[in-house]
Formats: structure tokens, sequence, C-alpha cells
């Protein structure tokens, strides 16, 4: 009996386990030109969280969000979202799946307003056929209507509402950051990967984005970054994963990682920088 319960107990904390793992990489492998840029790594992101990846240039820390999106197709591993393999599964079903980004060097609509930039997004979402669109019927209206409004709720959460009909390429660097990720909630992700939020934006700013995103988390969003801002990761993150030359070296807590040798060799550059 004891055995018995014992063996249940096991099976319970399994499927707990799998359950809060919404996005799951397995022996993730990339190689270039006979180079491994990612090399059987083994990263988990559970429900709720914010994780952070982090590592020297060339670590491939975007290779990996290249990976998860399948911009790039694994050599070796694999990709579960939700408990389901979505190892080769095309860039635009991940997308409808529940995983969005953002990217390093933005990728915004520049000549478009802010607002369409947003709207466009919702694209995906639309049911309308293209011979409604075509004949703007109806249909098509109410559905123009409710996401352009729900573009300008993503705005003002993002905090820049007001700026819905200016140009995106007119924004300050800070808000096109903001913008692009309020386009990407337009998919209705459930995970969200940041590449390097916080580069070239002010400490000020910073501060704002992190206020930001736990807001996001505080919805239900779970949340991957990319970011070099270690005062940034570390104010933010539940867990860090730290990669280096293709390989995670060290995985913990903001505190843990803080302290590691291993990792203040091979990116931090001393207690001075963290």
């Amino acid at each position: 009996m004891c055995n018995n319960n014992l063996a249940s107990s096991r099976v319970i904390r399994k499927v707990k386990e799998v359950i809060t793992k919404i996005l799951e990489l397995q022996e993730v492998t990339k190689s270039f030109a006979g180079v491994a840029a990612v090399n059987k790594v083994n990263i988990y992101l559970k429900e709720g969280e914010i994780l952070a990846v982090i590592g020297p240039n060339g670590a491939g820390k975007t290779t990996l969000f290249n990976l998860i999106t399948n911009i790039y197709h694994l050599d070796y591993g694999q990709i579960y979202f939700k408990g389901r393999n979505i190892t080769n599964y095309p860039t635009h079903l991940i997308s409808r799946l529940g995983i969005a980004r953002t990217f390093q060097n933005l990728r915004l609509l520049e000549g478009l307003s802010v607002l369409d930039n947003v709207f466009s997004a919702f694209y995906v979402s639309m049911k309308s056929t293209k011979i409604s669109c075509l004949f703007h019927t109806g249909r098509y209206k109410r559905e123009v209507e409710y996401f352009k409004q729900r573009a300008l709720e993503l705005l003002e959460e993002s905090g820049i509402k007001e700026k819905a009909s200016y140009e995106a390429g007119s924004l300050p660097y800070a808000d096109q950051k903001l913008l692009e990720i309020a386009r990407a909630l337009g998919t209705e992700p459930k995970v969200l990967l940041l590449d390097e939020p916080t580069s070239g934006i002010s400490s000020t700013e910073s501060e704002e984005l992190i206020n930001y995103l736990f807001k996001l988390r505080e919805k239900g969003l779970s949340i991957i970054v990319i970011g070099h801002h270690m005062r940034f990761i570390m104010k933010i993150c539940d867990r860090i994963v730290v990669l280096n030359q293709g390989y995670k070296i060290a995985e913990g807590t903001p505190e843990h990682i803080q302290n590691d040798e291993g990792v203040i060799r091979a990116y931090l550059g001393g207690e001075q920088n963290v």
C-alpha cells in the first residue's frame, strides 16, 4: 500500500510539473558551418514566469529565439508548448498557437500609424472572408472596429495611446520598443519572447518597462527576456539561464547567478557589473 501511494504521489508531481511548464526545450542543438551556436540546451518556462537568458555576444541567445519560432530549423532536439511537440511547426502556426516575439532590431511598419501597426497583428485573428473584406460587409466592418478598439487598449496599457495617430517611425526609440511589444501582444500570446528590450533606452525608461512587464505577467503572460542590462535582469526575472559559446553553463535565481563564479568569469566580468 505504501509503495502504491508513493508511486501515485510521484505521478501527481510529474503531472503538475508538466502542466506548469508552458514551454520546454529539450537537447536543442543548432550549428552553422560546423560550429555549434546552441549545443544540447535544456530550458523550460513556467506559466506566469519571467525567465532571462543571458550570456556574452555570440552565446546563442537570439539563435535560441529563432529556433523556438522556427525561423531556424533544429539540427537536434525537441520543443514543447503546453505539452505539444511543436518542433517542426511553421512559424505562422507557432504564432497562432500563442508564442510571440520582438526583435533586437526593430521591425515596425514605419510608414504606418502607431495604431495601424498594432492593428496589423490582428489580421491572423479575423474571421471575415476575402469577399467580405473586398466589399466591406457589415461583418468585416464590425471586426475592424472591434480589433481597432483592442489595439487602442494595448496601446493604453503600454502608455503610448496618445500617440496612436503618429507615424511609427517618428516615435522616440523607447516608444518604438513599447510599440513592438504592443504589436506582439496583438496576436494574443501566452508566451512572449523579448530580445534585448532595454537596448538603447534610459534607466528611467527601463524602470517603466519593468512595471509594464510585471502588469503583463499579472494577466497571465509568461515571458522570456534576452538582455545585457544586468540591473534590469536582476530586478525583473524569477530565474536566469546563462549561455556561453552555445552551452548552458548556469541556471538559477538572480541571487544564485549573481554569485556564481563561473558566470562572473564568463559574462559579468566582476561584481561591479551586476
